[in-house]
């Protein structure tokens, strides 16, 4: 059972509940500690935190951090977007997760890789030709050259661009271009100091049947002696610790003795 559930979007971006809500459901779970990690904004969808709303999402969780300081521990966090307003990051927030959502094509478009099937299909069809090979091998270069550039402490669903692709769908996840455009950014990421998230979030918005990243990539971590956190990526409370005992038990499979946890004096490591 995890003791910390870091990856969480409130009323603030996308996510169904407020943070009080959030945080007294966390409570109720047992957890010790709580972060809040709402969407940065981007000018090209509506899901992020807005702009004016931002210092007020920090002084809201710093709040909830001093009012249940007895009761669990609260972290202000942000899910950083590669294509967000950079200067974001100089805020004062407790952790960083950087994520990609979108992929840039040649033409400078943006293109939103996970908001459903067809817009998915779409990208690969106006932005690469129709060839998704080109649409992850972009997705995958740039969201390796975001990591390395901030240093994040931790990086968001690595994977997300098999979202939609349940069954090859849309491309061949043994393909040797996708696993060396996947291994290969993955091995920039590992560079950094950054903890890889295994985010349930797919498996319970009925999108994957296993956590991010898929094994191979998770036995790269393990191979490299990279670190990981379990995730759920939770936009309501029903998801706060969903799947996670299935993504410890993969993790277990896989040859991991350990997992991250955070707390508010960072980060720690648990045996599983």
């Amino acid at each position: 059972m995890i003791e910390s559930c870091v990856h969480t979007h409130t009323t603030f971006c996308d996510g169904q509940h407020t943070p009080e809500e959030m945080l007294n459901a966390a409570c109720d779970l047992g957890l010790k500690c709580i972060g809040f990690s709402g969407h940065s904004y981007v000018d090209i969808d509506d899901f992020g935190i807005k702009p004016h709303n931002l210092g007020y999402y920090i002084s809201e969780i710093d709040r909830l951090k001093k009012l249940h300081a007895n009761r669990i521990d609260v972290m202000c966090g942000i899910e950083l977007d590669s294509f967000s307003t950079p200067s974001i990051v100089d805020k004062p927030f407790d952790y960083i997760i950087a994520s990609a959502h979108a992929v840039m094509d040649k033409f400078k478009t943006y293109h939103i890789i996970d908001g459903s099937v067809d817009s998915f299909a779409d990208a690969a069809k106006h932005g690469f030709e129709g060839d998704f090979s080109a649409l992850c091998r972009a997705y995958y270069e740039q969201l390796a050259i975001f990591v390395c550039k901030i240093n994040p402490d931790i990086v968001g669903h690595f994977d997300l661009i098999t979202k939609f692709n349940r069954d090859n769908r849309f491309f061949d996840e043994d393909g040797v271009k996708y696993k060396t455009s996947a291994l290969d950014a993955l091995d920039a990421v590992l560079s950094t100091d950054a903890v890889i998230e295994v985010n349930t979030g797919g498996i319970n918005r009925g999108y994957r049947i296993s956590p991010y990243p898929a094994d191979f990539l998770l036995r790269r971590i393990l191979d490299k002696k990279g670190k990981v956190i379990i995730t759920t990526d939770a936009h309501s409370v029903e998801h706060l610790t969903a799947n996670v005992t299935f993504a410890e038990e993969l993790l277990k499979n896989i040859g991991f003795k350990t997992v991250c946890e955070l707390s508010r004096d960072g980060f720690y490591e648990r045996l599983i």
